[in-house]
C-alpha cells in the first residue's frame, strides 16, 4: 500500500491530507513529530517526508534510518 511519512517540528493540526504528526521523536536533544498518510502526498511544513510502499518500508526503518528515536511515554 502506498503511503507517505512525514516528520515536522510540531504537532499543529493543518488543513491538508497530512493533516498532524503525533508521533514525539527526539534527535539531538530536540523534539519533533512523525506522521503518516495513506497514498501519495506532499505535505506541507516538513523537515523530511517519504512516499513508499508500506510494506517495503516501515514508518520506525524510516525513523531509525534518519537518526531519530520515537519517545516512548508512558500511562499510569
Amino acid at each position: 500500500m502506498n503511503i507517505t511519512y512525514y516528520i515536522r517540528n510540531d504537532n499543529k493540526e493543518y488543513n491538508e491530507f497530512c493533516s498532524s504528526a503525533t508521533i514525539e521523536l527526539t534527535k539531538d536533544n530536540k523534539t519533533y513529530y512523525a506522521g503518516s498518510q495513506w497514498g501519495h502526498h506532499t505535505p506541507s511544513n516538513c523537515i523530511n517526508f517519504v512516499n513508499t510502499n508500506c510494506d517495503q518500508l516501515p514508518l520506525q526503518d524510516w525513523i531509525n534510518s534518519l537518526g531519530y528515536e520515537v519517545v516512548i511515554t508512558e500511562i499510569d
